[in-house]
């Protein structure tokens, strides 16, 4: 499946009006769809070569690693002969016994097939090309060697025929011809890419790098290329991480053609850190596709490949790109549309015994061994390398060999053949063909067989004509959708009229939002602009209709404010669609004075009926008090001492918990004292009623915007002893003050006598912090709840006390204990 198609429905799917509105995001997708329209793709030859050499650059040359070859013009290189003696065949040894010939040193010379008894020898063409690759062509081969005849030699034929059978031999010899001049090389391919890895394994490397080690590297690699290819080939870039090294070389025919080179490391080693393990990459642009080769080095050992598996993971998460100009790019190793070539000693081992493997490389049973890989398992189950690919196989494991042969591991260790040297690639779209992928027996450097692959790659090229004309169409497109897909909506109502507006009495009221558009789902919110919203949320309108309620509830802090604004309120409430238009709902209500959160200045002058008041004499106030105690408190304390006189003091006044009919009940009484009507004793009859009417009370004081004891006086009533000194004290107190106190007193010593001197504890614990009230710590907060304002003073805290509240709870305890005392001084004056 195309997977721009893929991506470009989900966005229109997931949220098209978001896509509209990020153009960028748009254009990227829409680009990605038609990607196809301006793009042509080009084959571009690339040649990878990976190779542990052990703590040395490689003394042999590495012609043959790269081209596949042997040059012509080293002197020292070995040739393959043309002719073998018969006197190996004629001493009647055997492949089995102890005097045979040493097959690794046929390899080497090229021969690795049985000699024909008293007679010309045979060559293995198989062997002649390097042991390791199949036999594709043979022209170039005869076209050197033309005086020879050969016929071929199939593994199934050396299977059938005994050691002693001529499958192939040399009939004749032609009379000696002049040797043709060599052919020059071709080169290998357009891209070169080496990765080397323990070039240097000192430790000295981990701290700092010897420039002569990446300068003879790069030598030893042109050396490799010849006279005749060295010109034609220019260094990309090189990049080192302690012994490991990636060099990018490209032909001169697609040098012009290369841009926007960086490169980057990550060490995952000793300590997470070190680069004795880790990955250095580079990455580059070729044409118009971007193209990334790291070469890694992950954890060694039989049993680490979960370790190699997360050092994959780690080299992904923290690879970092920079150019030339040391500029940093934090875009992954693998970004979208990146060719990523992986290669190096990936150290994936064979979950298998030695002498077991030995047993099916003699038996050359490659895909068998295949199956007990430990990268190919990683791969299949995702654990690492995820979407890669690899050419097929058909090379013998390239670890871990006696250096300096072709035998595996005879020391006591005895490790395991493995295949831990591997070229990999991954790209979501292009293709990639592997052309050859091969293991080089020929060198013994190291413990380890270099191995190469050639590989055609599709680069895409722009047509910049094109991708102009495909930019134009996608912004149309965008243009479109954006006009297309624009949020619609509707409200039932512009104006909302909340009507009368009281203290702690919720008022309710809905609108309703319908989508009348084409976007699937809406996105809206509220926007805080009226003083009657304590907060705003947003809301999803998944369906066709939303209902929105709008729910006032006026505290009485917030109705201190209201109080001194006047009758009117007039606001308006901004709804706003996400990318999308504005509804602006206009809010009215009339707000119906109470006498909560007045002064007793202010409830002294109306008289006892704060709402008719403010009708009939439009806020203008006598020169002096009509009362000298507020009416409201007045009738408040009549109706409990004539109703309320038998109910325990702690159930009158210390409980904060609401039963059926107290908000009722409550918003009764409040009406009541605001329009100067007389309560109803029928229907505040009862415990429930006597408690509501205490409940208004113990709110009229503490919301008073000055306390009854106002705060410059309260350290002298904590200060005064019972008696002398504390009428002295109350003595000083301003007139209404002075009144209002005394008129609680009265009412406290009342309900003492009726209900004994035990009552006195519950009134002072309830009366003394709201008489001289006590600013809430920062911690404590009013809600607004009828349940949470009453006698929020005299709360105690559940979490553990801080040293703010200690000393909040020490002036509670002190102000308790005065109003006490002032009870005692008014019974014994």
């Amino acid at each position: 499946m195309d997977r721009s198609r893929v991506a470009s429905v989900e966005l229109q799917d997931s949220n098209p009006v978001a896509a509209a509105n990020d153009t960028s995001t748009w254009l990227h997708h829409g680009l990605k769809k038609r990607r196809g329209a301006f793009t042509t793709r080009k084959p571009v030859s690339v040649w990878i070569g990976t190779w542990n050499v052990g703590g040395a650059i490689p003394s042999a040359p590495l012609d043959h690693w790269l081209l596949g070859r042997s040059l012509a013009h080293r002197s020292k290189s070995k040739r393959l002969p043309l002719s073998v003696s018969t006197s190996l065949s004629a001493s009647g040894a055997n492949p089995g016994s102890a005097d045979s010939p040493d097959m690794t040193n046929l390899h080497d010379a090229g021969l690795t097939s049985p000699l024909v008894a008293n007679g010309p020898p045979r060559l293995e063409l198989a062997h002649l090309l390097d042991g390791s690759e199949s036999i594709t062509s043979f022209e170039s081969l005869l076209s050197s060697a033309s005086s020879l005849d050969f016929s071929v030699v199939t593994s199934d034929d050396l299977r059938r025929d005994s050691l002693a059978s001529t499958v192939s031999t040399v009939s004749s010899v032609t009379a000696a011809k002049p040797p043709l001049p060599p052919r020059p090389p071709a080169p290998p391919a357009e891209i070169l890419a080496f990765g080397f890895q323990e070039v240097d394994v000192s430790t000295d490397v981990y701290f700092a790098h010897d420039p002569a080690t990446i300068l003879d590297l790069k030598a030893k690699i042109i050396d490799g290329l010849g006279p005749h290819l060295e010109k034609q080939y220019a260094l990309v870039a090189i990049k080192q991480l302690a012994g490991m090294i990636v060099a990018v070389l490209a032909h001169e025919s697609v040098v012009p053609h290369i841009t926007e080179v960086e490169s980057g490391y990550v060490g995952c080693g000793i300590m997470g850190v070190l680069g004795n393990k880790g990955a250095v990459a580079i990455r580059f642009k070729v044409f118009d596709t971007r193209i990334c080769m790291v070469n890694s080095h992950l954890a060694a050992d039989q049993n680490q490949a979960e370790r190699r598996d997360s050092d994959f993971h780690e080299i992904c998460r923290r690879l970092v790109f920079k150019r030339e100009d040391g500029s940093s790019f934090g875009a992954p190793y693998d970004q979208e549309e990146t060719m990523v070539f992986w290669f190096g000693d990936l150290n994936y081992r064979l979950e298998s015994t030695y002498n077991d493997v030995l047993a099916n490389i003699k038996a050359s049973r490659v895909p068998h061994l295949l199956q007990r890989d430990q990268l190919g398992h990683s791969i299949r189950t995702g654990r690492a390398f995820a979407g890669f690919q690899e050419a097929p196989i058909t090379f013998h494991p390239t670890y871990k060999f006696d250096p300096g042969t072709n035998r595996y591991d005879t020391s006591e260790k005895q490790r395991t053949p493995a295949w831990c040297d591997r070229i990999l690639w991954r790209h979501p779209t292009l293709n990639v063909t592997p052309v050859k992928y091969r293991s080089h027996m020929r060198y013994g450097d190291s413990d380890h067989k270099p191995v190469s692959a050639i590989l055609t790659v599709e680069a895409e090229v722009i047509d910049q004509d094109k991708y102009a004309l495909a930019v134009k169409e996608v912004l149309r497109e965008h243009d479109k959708w954006e006009n297309e897909f624009i949020p619609e909506a509707s409200v039932s109502e512009q104006l909302i009229d909340l009507g009368e507006i009281k203290v702690l009495k919720p008022v309710v009221r809905t609108v309703e939002l319908r989508n009348t558009g084409k976007v699937r789902k809406l996105c809206s919110r509220y926007i805080q602009r009226s003083r009657l919203a304590d907060r705003c949320e947003q809301r999803r309108s998944p369906c066709e209709r939303q209902s929105i309620t709008i729910r006032i509830l006026v505290s009485p802090v917030a109705a201190r404010s209201l109080n001194h604004a006047g009758s009117a309120l007039n606001d308006i409430l901004i709804l706003r669609l996400e990318h999308g238009r504005d509804f602006f709902i206009s809010v009215e209500g009339r707000w119906l004075k109470t006498c909560l959160a007045q002064s007793l200045q202010s409830l002294c002058d109306t008289g006892g009926a704060v709402r008719v008041d403010a009708e009939q004499q439009n806020g203008t106030s006598s020169e002096e008090p009509r009362h000298s105690v507020p009416q409201e408190l007045q009738v408040l304390s009549k109706f409990i001492l004539a109703h309320a006189m038998d109910v325990p003091a702690r159930d009158l006044w210390g409980n904060n918990g609401e039963e059926a009919g107290d908000e009722a009940m409550l918003e009764a009484v409040l009406d009541s004292l605001d329009t100067g009507a007389p309560l109803d004793a029928t229907r505040l009859a009862g415990t429930a009623g006597a408690r509501s009417v205490a409940r208004v009370m113990l709110l009229m004081l503490e919301y008073l915007e000055v306390p009854v004891i106002p705060d410059q006086d309260q350290e002298l009533f904590v200060a005064s002893a019972e008696g002398s000194p504390m009428l002295e004290a109350v003595a000083q107190l301003p007139v209404i003050h002075r009144a209002t106190l005394l008129h609680l007193l009265e009412l406290c010593e009342s309900l003492i006598d009726k209900q004994g001197p035990d009552t006195l504890a519950v009134l002072a614990e309830v009366f003394g912090p709201l008489v001289m009230r006590v600013p809430l710590p920062s911690g404590l907060a009013t809600s607004g709840s009828i349940s949470s304002v009453v006698g929020l003073n005299t709360a105690t805290p559940t979490t553990s006390p801080s040293k703010e509240m200690k000393r909040y709870r020490a002036k509670i305890q002190g102000r308790q204990l005065a109003f006490a005392r002032l009870v005692q001084t008014l019974q014994n004056p």
